[in-house]
């Protein structure tokens, strides 16, 4: 048993080294990509391995530590918001309420429990939505949303102000997850790379991004102050 642990803690050290994570992504992407042509596909197939180390070695974090019945409460409780939400208003174009969900409980959570209410909303709101090999993109992107937001409000300790959500908001949404996910669907529906259908599909996606910038700002700011002063009277 005790041998059993030690080599349960062994990996666990070897698995979060960041060093192992940097060589782990630096080999997946050398062997999926070592052909005479690029192709798309094999961007594509070796980000969701990327995303899978990366969700793994988040959700090795989550598990090492020990939660108090408050803080693993209020963890599901913002996941269980964040996968109603999406399913509820899934359909409505340019809708997308789990950002701002995941941005707000960063304020509450530190990174690993940030990430992991982001990835977690994602993969559970798809069971519902359809899983597929989206759904490792779409965990990574959420999850790094959330991890970023804690990053700011937590570690440097900026306050939650109008203007900082408005700022933390547009970095995560344009320089995280839109990004991540529209490079993602890139590559899933086009199997050869070209520069010109890159940068058309790109300006094809500004509305819907835009409109995604839009309401979580709108929705982080209306609900901000009250869910801090719900949430630490409690």
């Amino acid at each position: 048993m005790l041998q059993m642990s030690n080599f349960k803690a062994f990996i666990l050290k070897t698995i979060i080294n960041k060093y192992f994570f940097i060589l782990s992504c630096l080999i997946i992407s050398l062997s999926m990509l070592f052909s005479d042509m690029i192709k798309t596909r094999k961007f594509y197939i070796s980000g969701i391995l990327i995303c899978t180390l990366l969700i793994t070695i988040n959700f090795l974090l989550f598990e090492k530590e020990k939660y108090d019945n408050k803080k693993l409460t209020l963890i599901c409780t913002f996941i269980s918001i964040g996968t109603i939400s999406r399913c509820a208003l899934y359909f409505i174009p340019c809708i997308k309420p789990l950002t701002s969900i995941i941005i707000l409980s960063s304020i509450f959570l530190d990174v690993t429990e940030s990430f992991f209410t982001g990835s977690m909303s994602m993969l559970i709101s798809n069971i519902f939505l359809g899983q597929g090999p989206w759904t490792f993109w779409q965990m990574a992107a959420a999850g790094l949303v959330g991890a970023f937001s804690s990053f700011i409000f937590n570690k440097l300790k900026f306050k939650t102000s109008n203007i900082n959500l408005t700022i933390v908001t547009i970095i995560c949404i344009c320089l995280i997850y839109s990004p991540i996910m529209n490079l993602s669907s890139f590559m899933f529906m086009f199997p050869e790379f070209s520069i010109n259908v890159l940068v058309t599909y790109l300006i094809t996606c500004l509305t819907n991004d835009i409109s995604h910038l839009i309401v979580t700002i709108i929705i982080l700011i209306s609900v901000c102050n009250m869910s801090k002063k719900y949430i630490l009277n409690t």
